[in-house]
């Protein structure tokens, strides 16, 4: 008895398997952060095992959420984070100012008073966020960013 999916299906559900797999080689990562389907692409660029050429790739992607799960990526490198915190798109600035778990304590205490509630619902999200910073945002006026401190 063959799959109960083939064709088209079936290889939309392998390249997303591939896409987040820790052990599928660099090569591909590369190759599957071109895809035409975005999803695909959007995996990839959450893929900690992401090679910095496909990061690279993706940090220039034409759609913002692959860019902004790239601001997320513990992987990539303080440069693409650097030029994600410029995009046009205020959604991946946020994501790659106070979202990625390279950005300093300091700064992330400060970002948790800022203005833009997308910036504290990153803060509050953020695995590097000192407990200073979360007993502020856990009394947020915001409820996303009361739930960003509780998850």
């Amino acid at each position: 008895m063959g799959p109960a999916w083939s064709g088209p299906v079936s290889d939309f559900f392998s390249q997303m398997e591939a896409a987040g797999d820790r052990r599928t080689p660099p090569a591909r990562l590369v190759h599957l952060a071109d895809d035409e389907n975005w999803s695909v692409r959007v995996v990839v660029a959450g893929n900690p095992n992401a090679p910095l050429a496909a990061l690279d790739l993706l940090a220039r992607d034409n759609h913002p959420t692959v860019r902004g799960t790239v601001a997320l990526n513990p992987a990539t490198p303080a440069s693409l984070v650097a030029l994600l915190q410029e995009d046009s798109d205020e959604t991946v600035r946020w994501r790659a100012i106070a979202g990625h778990p390279s950005v300093a304590p300091a700064a992330l205490i400060d970002l948790a008073e800022h203005e833009e509630v997308g910036f504290r619902q990153q803060v509050a999200r953020n695995p590097n966020t000192p407990v200073l910073a979360l007993t502020r945002l856990a009394t947020d006026e915001d409820a996303r960013v009361r739930t960003g401190v509780a998850g």
